[in-house]
Order: structure tokens, then C-alpha cells, then sequence
């Protein structure tokens, strides 16, 4: 059962852009991708930067397309069926910041989970700048810094010339790969941004 990971960004002779990146667990290495501005300490993290923040950070639940794959095997991490009209805030105005849209939120200012690609036909959130993936809303003691980043996920990569491209900030992996680092998340597993 996989509790910890650790996701390292490539000695400077070998990545290809700043966004190349190992994620690493039990020995086994993985190619992903991270921010298109590559890491950066989490509380310089801001809105729209391109950058994934470097920290400690639980896997809170996940989300997958039902209409195109099958639930994501794991070892106890919940994953939730995407439906229609179910997304992300994005907007720091906002009084669901880095919060989950559900089903028949308004559609104004937020990340749609229903792409026409395939980067969110799996998503796991991580718990950056307190993010909340409940339907409900978020307590008001739990504190979200407006403008400081939101949607950071662990998804599905996109590549180009077989190479990955950069995220908007989050960690981005091969479908197979993302599934079998799934199928050993328990619930309270947690993931290391660093730079190696």
C-alpha cells in the first residue's frame, strides 16, 4: 500500500524543458510532467503562474470519466464518477477558490471536467492551498489564500512528438503509468515535490 511518492525534477543535463520530471516510488521511476514554468516554493505560488508548488501534499479523493475508462483501481483512495456540470473554481473572487463545481453548479470561472481530451479522464486532487473536493462547501476555519493556486492535480499528461507537455502547475503522468500508482493509494497517501 503506497502511503508516500516522491516527485523529483531531472538533473539540468537531462530534461528536455524545465517541465520534465521523475515521479518516483519502491523503486520504480516514472516520466511526468510538471508546471510549464517548472517548480516553485508553494507560498510564492500564485494564480495563472504555470508553476507546480514544491511541498507535502495528501491525495484527497479523485475523479474519472465512467463514459470512457473504468474506476480506477486502488487501495482505498475514493474515486468519484464525473458528471455533467461538475468542475473546478479557479476564480480567486470566488467564494469556492479552489473548490469542487458539482453537479449543476453554474459554469462561470472554473475548470469543466469534462474535456474534449483525455488529461482529466482520471484527476486526483491534492491538498494544495486547502482545496476541497466536496460538494459541500468548504468550513469557514479551513483558510484558502485567494490568488494562491488552485486545481493543482495529479491527471492524465498530454504529449506532443511523444514527449509531455508542460501543466498549468499540476503533475501530469501516462494514463497506465497514473493507474498503476492508483491502484497502491490508500486514503492519507501523499506526494513529495522537490527539486532532486
Amino acid at each position: 500500500m503506497l502511503t508516500a511518492m516522491s516527485l523529483l525534477i531531472c538533473p539540468p543535463e537531462t530534461p528536455f524543458a524545465p517541465h520534465d520530471a521523475r515521479l518516483s516510488h519502491s523503486g520504480k521511476r516514472y516520466r511526468c510532467a510538471v508546471g510549464r514554468t517548472g517548480l516553485i516554493a508553494e507560498g510564492e505560488k500564485c494564480e495563472g503562474d504555470g508553476a507546480t508548488p514544491i511541498g507535502r501534499y495528501r491525495l484527497l479523493s479523485g475523479f474519472y470519466r465512467a463514459d470512457r475508462i473504468a474506476r480506477p483501481l486502488t487501495a482505498g483512495l475514493v474515486m468519484t464518477p464525473i458528471q455533467p456540470g461538475m468542475g473546478w473554481q479557479d476564480d480567486p473572487a470566488s467564494s469556492r477558490y479552489n473548490c469542487l463545481i458539482p453537479d449543476g453548479y453554474p459554469m462561470e470561472g472554473e475548470e469543466s471536467f469534462l474535456r474534449q481530451d483525455d488529461r482529466y479522464d482520471i484527476i486526483v486532487v491534492l491538498d494544495h492551498n486547502a482545496a476541497w473536493p466536496h460538494p459541500e462547501a468548504r468550513p469557514p476555519d479551513v483558510a484558502v489564500k485567494p490568488g494562491g493556486g488552485s486545481a493543482i492535480f495529479l491527471h492524465v499528461w498530454n504529449e506532443t512528438d511523444g514527449k509531455p507537455t508542460g501543466t498549468a502547475g499540476c503533475v501530469a503522468m501516462r494514463q497506465a503509468d497514473l493507474l498503476a500508482v492508483l491502484a497502491q493509494c490508500a486514503t492519507g497517501a501523499e506526494i513529495v515535490i522537490r527539486e532532486a
